[in-house]
């Protein structure tokens, strides 16, 4: 289908998507945008406003995210530390890292927005339990979600119901 917001996309597994080619961090990146829909029927009005809220402040959130991947690596040091053996003179000890370096760990996959029009970010990571981490962006400030609640690409729903 060809939407007037996202384009071409296609219809699977519950989800309308595309692949695109962003720039972000730094990088050029391939990511996924997947709209979830119940049905190929269903209307995308919350989404496209969703997506078109996302672009319009997509600068804002990748100036945003080496913070909230940060304060999400440094939440979760404990446990971190407790997986890995850091060498004494690891960029990824507490007292060493920083944004820079948190951002040479972490790769955007996916753009989810969901049925509600949340929509936030699905990121290969390094240093978590399933070498995922989500961050969800609809919300004022972006944050971190937990590692145990990132099961599949379909995190936001369930998510932006929890209390931060």
């Amino acid at each position: 289908m060809n939407d007037k917001v996202f384009g071409e996309v296609e219809y699977q597994d519950g989800a309308w998507k595309r692949d695109e080619t962003i720039e972000v961090y730094g990088k050029s990146r391939d990511i996924s945008i997947e709209i979830i829909a119940d049905s190929q029927d269903a209307s995308l009005e919350v989404q496209r406003k969703a997506y078109q809220s996302f672009q319009a402040h997509r600068a804002e959130y990748v100036q945003q995210m080496p913070r909230v991947f940060l304060e999400e690596y440094l939440f979760n040091y404990e446990d971190i530390e407790s997986r890995f053996e850091f060498s004494k003179n690891s960029p990824l000890l507490k007292k060493n890292i920083n944004e820079e370096i948190i951002m040479q760990t972490v790769a955007p996959l996916v753009l989810v927005i969901d049925k509600d029009g949340n929509y936030g970010w699905l990121c290969k990571c390094g240093w978590t339990r399933d070498k995922q981490i989500a961050i969800l962006l609809s919300e004022d400030k972006p944050r971190g979600l937990p590692h145990n609640r990132v099961q599949s690409s379909r995190f936001l729903y369930s998510l932006s119901k929890e209390i931060p």
